[in-house]
């Protein structure tokens, strides 16, 4: 396993005050072509979890991506086979809600960056460019810019405000940092994005939170930390998320996440539900041929005190094979479970 996406967020060094207009003129004087710092960015295809069964929506284009501001944090169009099949696994369903999510996030940020350098860069100076100022929209004015360090990293970040307003009303939308790797398209590094002050550039969007990733794309397996904070949902409130998985070459791979629902339902004599929600830690493994395994901690709700340990195994045509519940007994064969062993989140 590749653990060197668990360490805590790289720092990472500004351009320019987090609040203020791009500077243009600092930064180490460092040999580099714009082509180069561009190369070195990461791209969705590198970075979003290749979940069995799951199809990406189809990438924007030109103004099209600039316009979507990054904020989605969903990939509309996608899906999972066989999702909403009766039959299908419920973890394998689950964990393809928290992959289009977090993958969503991911390819929004990719084609915003990768739209932004399809502009001349208008600055060149001290191992800084500069792309902008541009406008992706009517009443929004962006700039980007790119810096190679004294250590061999390279630092970026988007700026935005509302054209009508001075550039002091510049904000950070967008930072992110890569380190030194095996070569440009193979890097460990960073990015974060802040939805509320995407929501101040533009009020139109209907978005909060802060989201925050970490990834190491090097050698055969590619490992994400993504972290969403008070990320503004479409019912209104604001939840938080944490999720960690890896994917390897054959599209095998592992994730942890966490969510709150009502699992363990004890129906209620008055309204013949529970409403009450626990807590779930999940752990899931898949096979490259779509085979997989879920291992999960259930605490609070109606288990009071005690902790609920579920599992569930699902066959290639992502329909249960198998599952377990400590307060419910078990169904199917578990020697048809891919994974023989569980491996519960702590």
């Amino acid at each position: 396993m590749n653990a060197r996406y668990l360490l805590p967020a790289l720092a990472i060094i500004p351009l320019a005050g987090c609040d203020g207009a791009m500077d243009t003129e600092t930064g180490p004087e460092q040999e580099v072509t714009a082509e180069e710092l561009v190369a070195a960015l990461p791209t969705a295809d590198m970075l979003e979890a290749r979940y069995p069964g799951y199809t990406a929506q189809e990438k924007p284009s030109g103004d099209a991506a600039m316009g979507k501001m990054a904020v989605s944090s969903e990939s509309d169009g996608a899906s999972c086979a066989d999702a909403g099949n009766e039959e299908t696994a419920f973890f394998y369903q689950d964990g393809c809600e928290v992959i289009t999510y977090v993958n969503g996030v991911v390819r929004d940020v990719m084609d915003l960056l990768h739209t932004a350098v399809t502009h001349e860069p208008t600055h060149q100076g001290g191992g800084v460019y500069i792309w902008g100022p541009f406008q992706p929209s009517e009443g929004v004015t962006l700039m980007f810019g790119m810096q190679k360090n004294e250590d061999g990293s390279i630092g970026y970040k988007l700026d935005g405000k509302r054209t009508e307003d001075p550039d002091s009303a510049y904000l950070t939308l967008l930072r992110g940092r890569i380190e030194e790797g095996e070569d440009l398209g193979n890097n460990v590094g960073s990015f974060d994005i802040s939805y509320d002050n995407i929501q101040q550039v533009d009020p139109s969007r209907e978005v909060g939170g802060t989201a925050a990733y970490d990834y190491d794309s090097l050698g055969t397996q590619t490992g994400v930390h993504a972290r969403l904070h008070d990320i503004l949902g479409g019912d209104g409130a604001r939840h938080q998320a944490e999720v960690t998985y890896y994917v390897n070459e054959d599209s095998s791979g592992e994730m942890w996440y966490g969510f709150t629902d009502d699992i363990k339902v004890t129906e209620d004599t008055s309204t013949g539900v529970s409403g009450v929600q626990e807590v779930a830690k999940v752990h899931t493994r898949w096979l490259s041929d779509g085979q997989g395994r879920s291992d999960a901690t259930i605490t609070g709700g109606d288990l009071g005190e005690q902790t609920g340990f579920v599992t569930e195994c699902w066959d290639a045509d992502y329909f249960e094979v198998y599952a377990a519940a400590n307060w419910a007994g078990e169904t199917g064969d578990a020697s048809l479970c891919v994974f023989e062993s569980p491996q519960f989140p702590q």
